[in-house]
């Protein structure tokens, strides 16, 4: 059950990244020109640059913090939490279970091709 249990927790984690950062985007733009993206767009290619330049610093700011909150103890057991019961909701599932079944039968023959071209 491990690649199931990686393959959900993978998809929860790069579902409340995309959420925090889909927030947060607006909110940088808007400490810029007051979130008039038109405005940077129609500046000069030099003001465009320096806000291009701080624009990237932020986001690489909150990019790092929000992969900081994402993997602290507490989030990573509230996660654990929730693929096992995803996983449990699925297996109880029959159409869950004969889904699972087919995606471990791709994803073997897939491994097995990539490793025998």
């Amino acid at each position: 059950m491990f690649p199931v249990g990686h393959m959900v927790a993978q998809a929860n984690e790069k579902q409340e990244l995309t959420k925090a950062l889909e927030e947060k985007i607006p909110t940088l733009l808007a400490l810029e020109h007051g979130g008039k993206l038109n405005a940077v767009l129609k500046g000069s290619d030099a003001a465009f640059k320096q806000a291009e330049d701080r624009f990237l610093d932020q986001f690489e700011d909150y990019l790092g913090e929000s992969m900081t909150k994402l993997y602290t103890p507490e989030q990573i057991m509230r996660r654990n939490k929730e693929v096992e019961s995803q996983v449990s909701r699925n297996m109880a599932d029959p159409d869950g279970q004969k889904r699972l079944d087919d995606m471990m039968r791709f994803m073997a023959s897939a491994v097995g091709t990539a490793l025998n071209p």
